[in-house]
């Protein structure tokens, strides 16, 4: 199990690194920017989430990666990043409480929205954070 832990932590380390250059300097919390919908965030985080649950990674990375992230988030990578913890965690049961934020960088000014999901699984929980752009694609991924 400690394998497979430390194995999901390099990927998902070197993934935030990516996303830490993207969001270099980003401020923190902020209220949602109205370039967004609060509920769309929403559904489209949880519809990222069903689609981890069934093992669609291709489907994620087609429909929803964004062009920054597909430079450093290959299907494999995000493949080999969450079965394992996936596995470790066993069956989902529900997306319990989903959160959406606004953030901003504050060099380009370009608004982001960042949903917060906690589900449960039959041998556990796990945190969900997923950052979109203006154009509902995904910018940044993580579970913990």
């Amino acid at each position: 199990m400690k394998k497979c832990t430390e194995k999901w932590m390099h990927v998902f380390v070197c993934a935030g690194c990516a996303a830490a250059m993207i969001f270099a300097g980003c401020s923190g919390q902020k209220p949602l920017s109205d370039r967004f919908e609060e509920e769309t965030v929403k559904k489209t985080a949880e519809e990222i989430i069903e689609l981890v649950h069934e093992g669609d990674y291709e489907k994620i990375i087609e429909e929803y990666e964004s062009a920054k992230l597909v430079t450093v988030l290959t299907e494999e990578d995000l493949r080999n990043a969450v079965q394992p913890v996936m596995e470790e965690l066993g069956e989902p049961e529900k997306i319990e409480k989903t959160v959406v934020r606004g953030t901003e960088n504050p060099e380009t000014k370009e608004k982001y929205a960042t949903a917060v999901s906690i589900v449960s699984y039959e041998n556990g929980k796990a945190q969900y954070t997923i950052t979109f752009n203006q154009a509902m694609k995904m910018e940044g991924f993580y579970i913990k």
